[in-house]
């Protein structure tokens, strides 16, 4: 824990500000990249994915002084939660648009940044 809490919590809220304004506002010109790598899977799919599984991680990082269960409960509902209360909003934008499709990928970065920073969380505290 190099850095101390309140700054790692203030990341994380910038982290959580960032991903509002840019899902929020409406993307700019319509030349924007539609595929990811190897044209299977979507690229606004990679932006979800990579966008809560890093949230997922700061905020696992940010309460990572919480005893486990609970830190990783708590970073679920507010990363799952932030993303659902986004999609939903996103349904009164008419520039933007509401996915279920979305909601299933941020929840499966969410579970891939829990499951990679508990991995960490282990493997120093067993170097200790």
């Amino acid at each position: 824990r190099i850095v101390s809490v309140q700054i790692r919590i203030i990341f994380a809220v910038c982290a959580i500000f960032g991903i509002i304004y840019f899902s929020i506002v409406p993307p700019p010109g319509s030349g924007a990249i539609s595929s990811g790598p190897m044209g299977i899977i979507p690229y606004s799919y990679w932006l979800h994915f990579g966008s809560y599984a890093g949230l997922a991680v700061l905020l696992g990082y940010a309460t990572a002084h919480m005893p486990r269960p609970e830190w990783q409960l708590w970073v679920f509902f507010v990363t799952v939660g932030t993303g659902t209360t986004i999609e939903l909003i996103q349904y009164t934008i008419p520039a933007r648009t509401f996915s279920m499709g979305d909601i299933s990928i941020n929840i499966i970065g969410v579970s891939s940044g829990i499951l990679l920073i508990t991995v960490f969380d282990g493997l120093t505290r067993s170097a200790h």
